[in-house]
């Protein structure tokens, strides 16, 4: 399972109808089931600096430019550095 943590203003309720929903696909081609986890946009830093303190950080978090947390995770190679698309 993949754990994805994101901001958002979802209830559990659809965040685990699209998990069920895309888990359908990853599972079938690559393998794996997905579970997406949303915390509010006004928690998200304080809950991920919680979870990185905790040491129970999600697979796969989503980072702002101004969020700092982005250099020091990649100190410690914890996130690959990804280009922005261009537009």
């Amino acid at each position: 399972m993949v754990t994805v943590l994101m901001p958002g203003q979802s209830d559990e309720t659809a965040c685990v109808r699209i998990s069920a929903a895309l888990s359908e696909v990853t599972k079938q081609k690559l393998g794996f089931g997905v579970s997406i986890e949303q915390v509010a946009p006004t928690n998200y830093s304080a809950e991920l600096w919680k979870r990185m303190v905790c040491q129970t950080m999600p697979d796969l978090f989503f980072l702002t430019e101004d969020q700092p947390l982005d250099v020091y995770l990649n100190q410690i190679g914890m996130v690959v550095a990804m280009p922005s698309p261009s537009t």
